[in-house]
């Protein structure tokens, strides 16, 4: 049951993050390159070369992108950790990072059951890297995405 939470909290942030359409370009940035090397973190990358042969890419096991989405998508990272303490270290790195001032706070939210789910933006130029973040009792995710879209155009005026 709280993976089937914890999937549809992933596929509910990333499909807001990703249906856009504007043209692509790379993020200057890597600040959570960091964490791939460290042990007990599962890390999945595509860069621009192998998300243009694709006709579909699965980001994770919850996720799928394919038809225009794979247009507007110039990198995507995927950071997952399963080990508690090891959790806790990355998730001291996240927060750390996107505590910086030129990162800005797009969602924020925690659960009933202490889920939290968080999505920032870094706009560098013409680009933008897109971050979501979720943590739960059992694992943490982290997903990068850069290119030149805007996850705030999909926004109600109100919200931003």
């Amino acid at each position: 049951m709280k993976q089937n939470k914890r999937n549809r909290m992933l596929k509910t942030a990333f499909c807001v993050m990703v249906m856009v359409s504007c043209n692509c370009a790379v993020a200057q940035t890597d600040d959570f390159g960091k964490l791939a090397s460290l042990k007990g973190v599962e890390y999945f990358h595509a860069d621009k070369s192998m998300i243009e042969q694709a006709e579909h890419l699965n980001v994770g096991d919850v996720v799928q992108l394919g038809g225009n989405v794979l247009d507007v998508v110039d990198d995507v990272r995927v950071y997952t950790c399963e080990n508690k303490k090891l959790a806790r270290k990355m998730r001291k790195q996240v927060v750390k990072t996107l505590s910086a001032t030129l990162w800005e706070s797009l969602m924020d939210v925690k659960g009933d059951e202490g889920e939290v789910v968080k999505i920032y933006r870094l706009k560098e130029g013409d680009s933008y890297t897109t971050v979501v973040f979720t943590e739960d009792d059992e694992d943490v995710t982290l997903i990068v995405v850069k290119g030149s879209f805007d996850i705030t155009d999909l926004m109600p005026s109100g919200a931003q």
